[in-house]
């Protein structure tokens, strides 16, 4: 194993983060149902979410949970609203209040909720046969922010920071940042960098979305949420209040944009949807030509097509044990040989290893030499650092019985005259620090293996 284990727990949850983001179709189509009352439509916003370029970029990041965690909380939001049922609305209220505890960033999209929900109640809810009056507004948003509030206050309850004091210090921090940039030019990199992440293709579906909402003038609660999206889109650029990584940090815009374009074009734009989809999935699948991608599996058996040293060279018996008292796993340096090469200022050396346990981590080899001559005083080798078989082998494969055998070179310094080299040979663990143990063959505990010297030359 190459990594430490809080970089496995890491890992997991990065491995965790694709199926999250892919849960976001669920709340995606429930919200696109709503607002449209078609299941064609609703159908393509699912569809056109595995397109979006930012989703597919970060996918082992949490910027691809924070747009599925927004849309489900716009998709409860929006079901309290039509339904007239509070308990929608403070669940949304939460699923924010657990978003926003995650990252500041998703805090723009309280834009976006608001001026949708009172347009809703001015364009939608006060039309109907039991219009409610602006008190029916107003507890709307009270009991929103009481689950928007939930996590924050019990966090402040269990480590009496309040949320003005994390507001206070993240936001030190951020003007920090935004004050070494300039304004301007990043009124242009902004939109560019949103638009390039989320995908050209659908923020000219989004922008024909709300285009069309304009010029119906009818508002209907699709009609809101694309002027909302837009308005937020543009305040946000506006204020200047994220200068770097916008598409990233900005991913949560991407279910928003979809529901703005998607519903609006699926009546009138079928075929060029269908187009624009072709394109970004082309896009997506040339992307992956210059990506680089690990698929050549580590050996599960150790190399033999190494060059040796010979048959005429008698092996050296060492029979010591390498383990660690923090981490599992045990190995063996069954036997070695070297050459001396003069010519070349080196010393070769022939490793045979022995595997005993596989160990928890991926341990490399360092040999350092010293020698002294009346001339040149103490000389001491640059120390050679190296992974069993070039890496195609790691100490963390090697099984019981399993011999493993490894021939590096040992450069060294001149020397004026002749000299004994005295080399040593250890196993560390690069992260971690950690340093294996060495029993010898005589129930002795070291660090560090001391070799049979090396008359030079």
């Amino acid at each position: 194993m190459r990594y430490t284990r809080g970089e496995i727990v890491s890992a997991g949850l990065g491995l965790l983060m694709p199926m999250l983001a892919a849960l976001a179709v669920f709340p995606l189509y429930a919200a696109a149902l709503l607002l449209t009352d078609s299941p064609a439509a609703a159908r393509q916003a699912g569809l056109w979410w595995a397109l979006v370029p930012s989703v597919a970029l970060f996918a082992p990041t949490w910027n691809t949970v924070y747009p599925a965690l927004c849309i489900l909380s716009f998709s409860l939001l929006l079901r309290g609203l039509i339904r007239r049922r509070l308990r929608w609305v403070v669940l949304a209220g939460v699923v924010l209040s657990v978003t926003t505890f995650l990252n500041f960033a998703v805090l723009p999209v309280l834009l976006l909720f608001g001026v949708f929900t009172v347009g809703y109640w001015a364009y939608t809810a006060r039309h109907a046969s039991d219009a409610p009056d602006g008190l029916w507004l107003v507890a709307q948003g009270v009991w929103f922010g009481i689950g928007l509030l939930s996590v924050w206050v019990a966090f402040w309850l269990v480590s009496g920071y309040t949320p003005w004091d994390i507001l206070r210090v993240t936001f030190s921090s951020h003007n920090d940042l935004v004050q070494q940039r300039a304004y301007l030019p990043w009124l242009i990199l902004h939109p560019y960098d949103v638009a390039l992440l989320m995908g050209f293709p659908l923020i000219g579906l989004a922008v024909w979305g709300i285009v069309q909402a304009v010029r119906r003038w009818r508002f209907t609660p699709l009609d809101m949420l694309a002027l909302a999206t837009g308005l937020t889109v543009l305040l946000v650029n506006a204020l200047g209040i994220v200068q770097g990584e916008n598409g990233r940090i900005l991913s949560f815009y991407a279910p928003f944009l979809l529901l703005a374009g998607v519903g609006a074009a699926n009546d009138h734009l079928r075929r060029p949807l269908l187009i624009a989809q072709a394109v970004m999935f082309g896009v997506l699948a040339a992307v992956l030509a210059v990506i680089p991608l690990d698929l050549n599996p580590q050996s599960t058996t150790p190399r033999t097509d190494l060059g040796g040293l010979g048959d005429a060279l008698a092996f050296i018996p060492s029979d010591t044990g390498f383990t660690s008292p923090v981490y599992t796993g045990a190995f063996r340096l069954a036997e070695y040989r070297y050459i001396a090469d003069p010519a070349s200022q080196a010393i070769t050396f022939e490793f045979v290893w022995e595997g005993d346990a596989p160990t928890e981590r991926p341990y490399h080899f360092e040999l350092s030499a010293s020698a002294s001559n009346a001339l040149d005083g103490t000389v001491n080798a640059v120390p050679l650092r190296w992974q069993p078989q070039s890496g195609s082998y790691l100490t963390t494969c090697w099984r019981s019985g399993q011999r493993v055998r490894d021939v590096v070179v040992l450069a060294l310094p001149p020397v004026s005259m002749p000299v004994v080299w005295q080399p040593v040979l250890s196993a560390v663990d690069e992260r971690t620090a950690n340093i294996s143990m060495i029993s010898t063959s005589d129930g002795v505990i070291i660090d560090k293996l001391v070799l049979n010297p090396v008359q030079y030359p």
